[in-house]
């Protein structure tokens, strides 16, 4: 461990008790083998640095007593990229980049984007290799649970979510899996393998099985009550299949670099069972 307060790749910064570490080699290291990220216009204050490299970049970012690392060997091999953004008691492990985020008291992995969010007393990341990777853009996240799932213009909190992904939806005290959820709000709800939007079930995930929706209650010898239930591939009225094909026909309105466009109503979801 190289424990610096001048490290080099520096300018422009306040550097206090900042370690170095490399995990990838065990065993006594010589003084090159730590390296350190770019870092410029930035304060670094009581962090722990494992594994980076010149190639990754702090810049006009906050960092205090925070993990920050990259696993070597990985079937991805990625730099890790921070700017503008606050990062206070938290580890970030294979986070790709981070732009106007706020993270505090969270544990952040395997992410592609985390664009002008806000993650508070949270994990985020895949879960399991082999599933996607978690992006957060404009989003406020508080005492929740996200892996491997697309996350925009949303507010989480006290909830976990899975294999999903959301769209300008508010949810409190739920558990998902395996749905998509636009322009709707849920509390207190367990929902499995559907498609909401605007308040209404829509549709359902391919190969999911059933659409679940159940309230969860305190009662620790009953945690589901009013389950309503909607089959994959039962008859749709015109209206549901209006829907349906109205999401097929726009274009998904993203740019594909994390940001998003003037307008992004054209969310399409998973493919339907007809």
């Amino acid at each position: 461990m190289a424990l610096l307060n001048t490290p080099p790749n520096t300018r422009h910064s306040t550097i206090t008790r900042l370690s170095l570490t490399n995990s990838s080699k065990p065993g006594p290291l010589a003084e090159e083998a730590y390296s350190c990220p770019t870092i410029s216009h930035s304060t670094v204050t009581d962090c722990t640095f494992d594994n980076l490299t010149p190639c990754s970049r702090v810049s006009h970012s906050t960092l205090k007593h925070t993990d920050l690392s990259l696993i070597q060997g990985s079937a991805k091999e990625r730099n890790t990229k921070i700017k503008h953004s606050t990062v206070t008691s938290s580890t970030l492990v294979n986070a790709a980049y981070a732009n106007h985020a706020t993270i505090s008291n969270s544990t952040v992995s395997n992410t592609a984007s985390l664009s002008r969010a806000n993650i508070k007393d949270s994990v985020v990341g895949r879960k399991k290799p082999g599933e996607s990777e978690t992006e957060i853009i404009r989003a406020d996240i508080r005492d929740s649970n996200v892996s491997s799932s697309e996350v925009r213009r949303c507010s989480l909190a006290s909830t976990r979510v899975e294999r999903s992904k959301l769209r300008r939806a508010a949810l409190k005290e739920c558990d998902v899996e395996d749905c998509v959820i636009l322009r709707t709000e849920f509390k207190g709800m367990k929902l499995r393998n559907g498609v909401w939007k605007n308040g209404r079930l829509v549709g359902c995930v391919e190969g999911k099985g059933e659409v679940v929706a159940v309230a969860l209650t305190d009662s620790p010898s009953s945690s589901e009550v009013r389950a309503t239930s909607t089959v994959c591939g039962a008859p749709k009225t015109k209206e549901e299949e209006a829907v349906q094909d109205a999401f097929w026909r726009r274009d998904s309105g993203e740019s594909g670099n994390g940001s998003l466009s003037a307008s992004d109503d054209g969310d399409r979801p998973p493919p339907y069972v007809p």
